[in-house]
């Protein structure tokens, strides 16, 4: 695996980081420019290659999951596709988010742990699904267009997080 560096940002993003973060998703062409800056508050990890060259980022926004008052942090991840080969990246930085994620305090509502979509197929196979397993989520069952979903609950057993 590629050396990387993991930097929780949640709630403390200098502009400069706001910049790099924004022209990472703008140069992807994966977001407009609005959305992209709309969602750097949401920014909770940076990912660092050997470089120093920032090449992902993992979101969260908060939603009701299953039941009405039950709120989830929904988290996304973006990596550069050069980027994407590494599911020991990938697991490291899902393993950070979801840390970062439980020790975050919010004084509007109570979050009982991380639901992740997954958008991209590749992660829908047999040796993804158990990887991801192993890390602790739960299937939950597929969205209205069709992607797996997984919740974490931040009362799960910390052992898997090891």
């Amino acid at each position: 695996m590629k050396k990387y560096r993991f930097k929780p940002v949640y709630q403390n993003i200098s502009d400069e980081l706001q910049q790099e973060i924004v022209s990472l998703w703008l140069d992807a062409r994966v977001l407009t420019s609005q959305e992209a800056k709309r969602r750097v508050p949401e920014v909770v990890l940076t990912v660092r290659n050997s470089k120093k060259e920032l090449v992902g980022v993992t979101t969260a926004y908060t939603r009701e999951f299953i039941k009405p008052g039950n709120f989830y942090y929904y988290m996304r991840m973006f990596v550069k596709p050069a980027e994407r080969r590494s599911f020991e990246m990938l697991e490291e930085a899902y393993r950070r988010t979801y840390q970062t994620l439980s020790k975050a305090k919010s004084t509007e509502i109570e979050v009982q742990g991380v639901v992740l979509e997954m958008e991209n197929v590749k992660f829908t196979g047999k040796g993804a699904i158990n990887r991801l397993a192993n890390l602790g989520p739960v299937f939950w069952g597929k969205n209205a267009v069709g992607q797996d979903v997984w919740y974490h609950r931040f009362d799960a057993d910390p052992k898997k997080m090891n």
